[in-house]
């Protein structure tokens, strides 16, 4: 027996990869930018790569603004929300493992005192 949801009142987040169509404003962003900006910023020292650098830094601005950031330097892109939360916990673990450690190291040293 197949079971029916109601589909009126879901909030559905994660629909960057699914949304079919996309909506035309994100068509025509992604197009101004492959047509106009498609190079790596950082990369060299070339007018087009310059202008990119700072459209990406701008990004960064106004994403650390929109999310209350004071530092543009430390918002960090990833491929996806899977990717985003990998980065996060092999942070947390990657810190948790160095206090461990030096906790390990400071009770070592306090033992042979």
């Amino acid at each position: 027996m197949e079971e029916h949801h109601d589909l009126t009142n879901i909030k559905y987040l994660d629909n960057a990869a699914t949304t079919y169509p996309k909506p035309r404003e994100i068509i025509e962003k992604a197009a101004t930018y492959f047509l106009g900006y498609g190079v790596n910023p950082g990369r060299s020292g070339y007018d087009l790569c310059m202008v990119t650098g700072e459209l990406v830094h701008e990004t960064r601005r106004e994403l650390a603004e929109f999310f209350g950031g004071d530092d543009p330097n430390r918002l960090v892109f990833a491929y996806n929300a899977s990717d985003a939360l990998n980065l996060l916990i092999q942070e947390v673990l990657l810190t948790l493992s160095r206090f461990l450690n030096l906790g390990m190291r400071s009770t070592s040293r306090l033992a042979m005192v």
